[in-house]
């Protein structure tokens, strides 16, 4: 099923296949991230494991007042916070319900510290995307994805990135993520990188891994 204009959605590259939808607006406050929940259309998450939502400008009481919206979703899925470095800096854990909310770190590439992913409240990261095209470019940024994949999969994180768009890498290069983004959701074509197997640490189980 493709995905309403105001959501994009993602699958697991696992089999069977796991579906997952991100919010396209970005909500800059806490009344804005109210406003795109509640604009939500049920049967269009139906088939979705979680629901993923960028958050764009917020810190002090608006970040907390955001973190108790996302707490009171009436989704009925879980709801993961997209959220980059500086935010995660400003971000309380204290105040989440992580039985239904959970954290993905944004715009991962090879310059985000492995200190960052060591958060308990982050359940997920997720590749920039010039960071991985780069990687299937230049052998030393691949080895650098290749540290970061497997720092996340040791730490039980889930992971998503693009699928391939370059249609003649330079290096015979094999990245697979967790989720990638459908084809029909976006810009990007499907990727042609033949999954790897499935790691074997534990994952937390809240994205359905």
């Amino acid at each position: 099923m493709k995905a309403p204009k105001s959501l994009r959605r993602w699958t697991s590259t696992a089999t069977p296949t796991t579906q997952a939808v991100e919010l396209e607006s970005v909500p800059n406050s806490s009344s804005e991230l109210e406003a795109a929940l509640a604009a939500v259309a049920l049967p269009d998450i139906s088939e979705a494991a979680f629901v993923l939502v960028r958050l764009g400008v917020a810190e002090g009481q608006d970040l907390r007042k955001s973190i108790v919206v996302a707490n009171r979703s009436q989704l009925g899925r879980r709801l993961c916070l997209v959220i980059d470095r500086a935010t995660l800096r400003l971000f309380d854990p204290e105040f989440l319900d992580d039985e239904r909310v959970g954290i993905v770190l944004d715009d991962v590439d090879e310059h985000t510290p492995p200190s960052a992913f060591v958060e308990h409240s982050i359940e997920a990261i997720r590749l920039h995307s010039d960071f991985v095209y780069r990687a299937e470019r230049d052998l030393r940024v691949g080895c650098v994805l290749d540290s970061v994949l497997s720092l996340a999969a040791n730490l039980g994180l889930c992971t998503l990135g693009p699928p391939s768009a370059i249609r003649q890498p330079s290096l015979d290069v094999r990245h697979t993520f967790d989720f990638v983004v459908a084809p029909s959701s976006g810009t990007l074509g499907p990727s042609r990188r033949p999954a790897r197997p499935a790691p074997t640490a534990a994952r937390s189980g809240h994205l359905g891994l």
